[in-house]
């Protein structure tokens, strides 16, 4: 079965290269630019990983919701960093669960090497097939 991944960016080019490095590699790819979006994909499509750009307005609180619902407890979620983001933001995504960071400026080796790990070290745990889990977000 393709493992999937909801990129929630409202950077269009950052979305698309994403898309099309995981695409590339056999994952299948949704896209959402905003947080409502986002949740309502996640609801309805249940991906297996998340990727959330952190400059969205209400990223944080998103993760929270994501954390606190059953269904996405332990979906595992990479943040793409901009610029101008603080350690204390770094910290808060830590502590939230978050799996990886990217750069804003990342490299596709480097996304595709933090997919990969993510999903291997998923797959090592063998959690319980969470996609008929109530609780959702």
């Amino acid at each position: 079965m393709t493992q999937t991944v909801l990129v929630i960016d409202d950077r269009r080019d950052i979305a698309e290269i994403v898309e099309t490095s995981l695409t590339e590699k056999g994952y299948g790819v949704t896209i959402a630019s905003d947080v409502a979006a986002g949740i309502e994909k996640i609801a309805a499509e249940n991906p297996d990983m998340l990727i959330l750009g952190l400059a969205l307005p209400d990223a944080f609180a998103m993760m929270q919701r994501l954390r606190a619902a059953v269904q996405s407890a332990r979906l595992p979620v990479i943040l793409i960093l901009r610029a101008w983001a603080l350690e204390e933001d770094v910290r808060k995504g830590w502590d939230l669960g978050v799996d990886a960071y990217l750069p804003a400026e990342f490299d596709r080796r480097e996304l595709l090497a933090y997919v990969g790990r993510i999903f291997k070290s998923t797959n090592e745990e063998n959690p319980a097939d969470c996609s008929a889990c109530s609780g959702g977000i």
